[in-house]
């Protein structure tokens, strides 16, 4: 084994594994034509040519000092540069790595903050930007003027040209996961400058880390909320995670979410039709009329191509009569989650105004009646599952030990219900929604054909067209989750579309063609294995994806693919995958060979040897294999009674955490 880590190694650095050079501050415009002018500090001047409305941006300040380095650096290829301070800022040396994002149109920054001093410290960063010509509006990634901070799933800004810059492309700031807790505070002092205020309280020794990202696009005069969200998508927070660095991840700390529950918002929304519940019901006419007090109803009635029920009135939580809905029907929400759309009565619904005025209402020229009381932030106990037609109506299941037959683009897959968090609509008119379940997968699905038997509360077991389903949730979205998802525990597969696939590649040998020739790995040997096609100079086709892989026990290896498809299977599938639909590939936990452990198990027992020499080789060839060693290390470390080899265990595994 230590021959075939030797010839990887060699290997690595046959194939041209480069560090860092000098940074040459150089103009570099990427695939969409936004020009970048960078400076040795970070910050972004304005470009060269054309119109811009880039002054200054990207400014780093810690406290009222700002971020300067004496040699920049950068990577072999210019595509990320690496910047550290000159010396301590308020206690705290600075690194910022700044990542050219060709495809995407922009730049993406990690800002890392590591506490030198001996004691916590909290900091207040800046992030501040400065525009030339001025600019027009700031408003957020959902399509609102800023009010000096961001709210609910917003995540960034966009600065819409002035004037004074007529043609210019607005720039696009993103700097927050959509529900994280770290929030900058905005200030615009005016409409030249714009900056972002993160606080951070660090550790000390340890470091915090904040990501955020900037790019350029030509809007519309008043840009719309999907707009928006289609310029900003290639920026967002989820995209960026895939490539930053396994070690700095972890200290991100606008990534973390705020611990609301994911996607409750989405079924449970806090307002209704534009009218948020508040202590009195609600009764809307038109744009402007709001009336409060208090609604009654005998008797609700549903009647459905499933079949009629009463709908209890105490259960209601908003109700649209045909002058809004139009066309003859009504809507409404239940606080279950459920929304009905079709032919409903109403026996003696009545509204009496706070002032004590008593009205009569009907439902055919009913607009909107919104009822008192808080939003629920708590899954129903009683519901399994909420499932939107296509038609708009929600549906509640009472238990979740059904399946739905859906299709994937590599095979068909039974979706049951009990192991999924949610199953999102198809979004830019795509035909599949990305279903989320409970061990980690996502996968893009359609559904199948034919019909699917449901158990629905308010009319038991009922057959539903596949077609009529649009998208579902479990109570598992009440339950907080880090934007960035926990770490896989299992081996997976992350593949085009932002899908994965909890899985193994079942293939013999993975053929990887390198500058010194074939080179055949192991699946289970794999530690990782990453497309960075897009990296290269020359990309290949689709059919030679580049990857690098790194082995368990240490090596990397870079090559073109020699396989077209690669076999993966997991729970209830075994598909065959195109090569080119491949991202990224892992094992998180090694199989390591009974020969292996063998060897482990002699080196540790060597730590204890009398011989001083044989102490110090044990420990060398430990620290080598890195991650194979450091289970049987941890075991080892809790019956250790001989200091030597406490002490020793200790040394290796604070230097592996330290990787």
């Amino acid at each position: 084994m230590r021959t075939l880590l030797f010839f990887l190694v060699l290997s690595s650095v046959a194939l041209g594994q480069q560090g860092l050079v000098p940074f040459s501050s150089t103009p570099r415009t990427d695939k969409l034509g936004n020009e970048w002018n960078l400076e040795q500090n970070g910050m972004v001047n304005r470009p060269n040519s054309g119109n811009s409305i880039i002054s200054g941006c990207g400014a780093l300040m810690i406290g009222n000092q700002q971020f300067y380095t004496n040699q920049p650096m950068a990577t072999a290829d210019g595509k990320e540069i690496v910047l550290q301070s000159s010396q301590p800022l308020m206690g705290f040396n600075v690194t910022r790595r700044i990542r050219y994002l060709e495809k995407e149109g922009g730049l993406r920054y990690l800002e890392q903050f590591t506490n030198t001093l001996g004691r916590d410290t909290t900091i207040t960063v800046e992030i501040r930007h400065s525009f030339s010509g001025g600019a027009r509006g700031f408003i957020t990634d959902k399509a609102r003027p800023y009010n000096g901070k961001l709210e609910g799933s917003e995540s960034g800004i966009i600065i819409l040209p002035g004037q004074g810059n007529n043609g210019s492309p607005a720039l696009l700031c993103t700097v927050s996961a959509p529900r994280g807790t770290d929030k900058p505070r905005i200030s615009g002092r005016n409409q030249y400058q714009l900056s972002f205020f993160h606080t951070l309280s660090v550790p000390a020794g340890k470091s915090a880390t904040l990501l955020h990202t900037m790019g350029q696009a030509k809007t519309s005069l008043s840009p719309y909320e999907e707009e928006l969200q289609r310029l900003f998508r290639p920026l967002s927070f989820p995209r960026m995670v895939k490539e930053i660095p396994r070690d700095l991840l972890p200290t991100v700390a606008n990534l973390k979410n705020n611990g609301a529950p994911e996607g409750m918002a989405t079924w449970f929304p806090s307002e209704y039709w534009g009218i948020k519940p508040e202590t009195f019901d609600v009764l809307a006419i038109g744009d402007s009329t709001r009336l409060k007090g208090k609604a009654q109803c005998t008797r609700l009635t549903l009647k459905h191509d499933l079949g009629e029920t009463t709908l209890p009135w105490e259960e209601v939580r908003a109700l649209a009569g045909s002058r809004f809905i139009g066309q003859g029907r009504f809507c409404v929400w239940l606080k279950d989650g459920e929304r009905w759309i079709g032919e409903i009565t109403a026996t003696d619904l009545k509204f009496t105004l706070v002032s004590g005025l008593s009205m009569d209402l009907q439902l055919a020229d009913l607009d909107r009646l919104i009822i008192a009381g808080a939003v629920s932030e708590k899954w129903p106990e009683d519901i399994a599952a909420l499932i939107e037609t296509q038609a708009g109506e929600r549906l509640a299941l009472t238990d979740a030990s059904s399946s739905l037959p859906m299709t994937s683009l590599w095979g068909d897959w039974s979706l049951r219900i009990a192991d999924l968090i949610h199953l999102t609509a198809p979004e830019d008119g795509a035909l599949t929604g990305l279903a989320r379940l409970r061990d980690g997968t996502r996968i893009r699905l359609m559904p199948g054909s034919g019909s699917v038997t449901l158990p629905i509360k308010r009319f038991g077991q009922k057959s539903l067209p596949l077609s009529s389903m649009q998208q579902a949730a479990t109570s598992e979205i009440a339950k907080p989750l880090d934007d960035t998802e926990a770490p896989p525990t299992q081996s997976y597969a992350d593949l085009s579309g932002d899908q994965r696939l909890i899985g193994r590649i079942t293939a013999e040998k993975i053929r990887l063609t390198t500058t010194g020739g074939l080179v055949q790995l192991s699946p289970a040997s794999i530690r990782e294995m990453r497309d960075i096609t897009e990296e290269q100079d020359t990309p290949p086709t689709d059919e030679g994806r580049v990857y690098q892989t790194e082995i368990w026990g240490g090596g990397t290896v870079v090559g073109q693919s020699a396989d077209s498809q690669l076999r993966i299977e997991g729970k209830d599938y075994a598909w065959t995958i195109p090569i080119r639909h491949l991202l990224r590939f892992g094992n998180p936990v090694p199989k390591i060979e009974s020969a292996v452990m063998a060897r482990i198990g002699t080196l540790i027992r060597d730590l204890g040897d009398e011989d001083w020499s044989k102490r110090e080789q044990a420990s060398r060839e430990l620290r080598e294999l890195g991650p194979l060693s450091r289970p049987s290390l941890q075991e080892a470390l809790k019956q250790a009674t001989d200091p030597e080899v406490t002490r020793r265990i200790e040394e290796i595994t604070q230097e592996m955490d330290s990787l």
